[in-house]
């Protein structure tokens, strides 16, 4: 919403100025057809004597001049809004693509670059939560740094977001289910993630046997306060 308004804002100067403009020609030709009409019928005899025809000949190439400078001034005024509104969607465009990728690339670091170690370590029996705390903190870096900002309207941009909090949830589990301390904060995070990513499953079926993995995991070991307390009873 915050950004559909940003861009009716940078709008409404021009949007002003070319109504004002074609509002003043108007106010123009309605202002010359009443001055001729009052030169024709009530001005002094010495008015009269002027050539009628030769002063609406006059006042015909003023109307048609002002009128076709209202149309000019408008149609620049439309031109150079639609001409700001073309750059200004090519930047958003290129800004958005450049945090699509960004956030992808980051993504991806966490990953191969650390969980990978971090599960070879521990498959060998020697699990080192340096690599854990790194692929966190790399993968939250790839959410708050771009993935935030992405819209998730478009398919393939929805699936990397699914990708980042999958990956992020299933770390912040694994952390917990090493007996590692887990912030508050991370827990709901990873618990909004898991709930999103559930909701778009149907969506993405070529994802859907992983998120269903993070789901039940994050739901076992970072239940929310409620459910927890309700296991314990």
């Amino acid at each position: 919403m915050k950004k559909e308004w940003r861009k009716l804002a940078w709008k409404i100067p021009w949007i002003a100025r070319g109504i004002f403009y074609f509002l003043l020609s108007i106010g123009a030709l309605v202002g010359l057809t009443a001055l001729s009409i009052w030169i024709f019928r009530w001005a002094p005899e010495a008015y009269r004597v002027i050539d009628k025809y030769e002063l609406l000949r006059d006042t015909l190439t003023i109307v048609l001049a002002l009128l076709a400078l209202g149309i000019a001034a408008f149609g620049t005024g439309a031109y150079l809004m639609l001409r700001q509104q073309v750059k200004r969607d090519a930047a958003e465009r290129s800004r958005a693509e450049a945090e699509r990728a960004l956030a992808a690339s980051i993504n991806n670091q966490g990953f191969y670059l650390f969980w990978r170690q971090y599960k070879r370590l521990k498959d060998a029996g020697n699990p080192e939560r340096f690599f854990l705390d790194l692929a966190i903190e790399v993968t939250k870096e790839a959410w708050f740094g771009y993935g935030i900002y992405l819209d998730d309207k478009e398919r393939d941009v929805e699936e990397i977001i699914c990708i980042i909090k999958n990956n992020l949830a299933y770390y912040v589990a694994e952390k917990k289910a090493t007996w590692q301390p887990v912030s508050d904060e991370d827990r709901k995070l990873a618990q909004e993630f898991a709930n999103y990513i559930e909701t778009r499953i149907t969506k993405h079926p070529a994802h859907a046997e992983q998120w269903v993995e993070t789901i039940d995991f994050v739901n076992r070991h970072l239940p929310s306060r409620h459910r927890e307390r309700s296991s314990r009873t």
